[in-house]
């Protein structure tokens, strides 16, 4: 006599619930991830946007010395942003090189470490903040240079 089997085993159906447990708790993790991912990409666009804005806020400064000085931008809905510049001449003139650094007022503790959130290094061409001695010296330079090489050509 043949013993007629209809169905699964127990161990079978403990080992597809186990499998399927398995599966259910990776997918889950996965789109956990992913809304994370979300919300920091979120977080950085919008912290992003903030430092844009402060930055053009210290770009519309034409006082040197009031760059110098650094300060505070107030945003219109997330606080102040703190920002303190470094100007640098370069080899041409009327060009210089910008070093701002920002920290909004979330972040104090990494700036007053030392750390600022965002630096961002440029060069800025403003006529305004040339000294007078030292644009003429600098002109006198370029043209001997240019007198220089004319004659090397020749």
């Amino acid at each position: 006599m043949r013993k007629a089997t209809a169905g699964f085993s127990l161990i079978e159906v403990l080992v597809a619930l186990a499998i399927f447990a398995l599966a259910v708790a990776m997918l889950s993790e996965s789109v956990k991830n992913a809304m994370h991912g979300l919300e920091v990409v979120k977080s950085d666009s919008h912290k992003d946007q903030l430092y844009r804005f402060a930055l053009r806020q210290v770009l519309l400064i034409e006082e040197r010395d009031e760059v110098e000085d650094g300060g505070q931008v107030e945003t219109p809905e997330d606080g102040p942003v703190d920002w303190d510049a470094e100007i640098e001449d370069t080899e041409i003139l009327d060009l210089f090189q910008l070093t701002v650094s920002m920290s909004l007022a979330d972040d104090k503790p990494s700036f007053s470490s030392g750390e600022p959130s965002r630096v961002e290094k440029l060069y800025v061409f403003r006529p305004g903040w040339s000294d007078g001695v030292d644009r003429s010296s600098l002109l006198t330079d370029k043209k001997d240079a240019l007198q220089n090489q004319r004659l090397s050509v020749r």
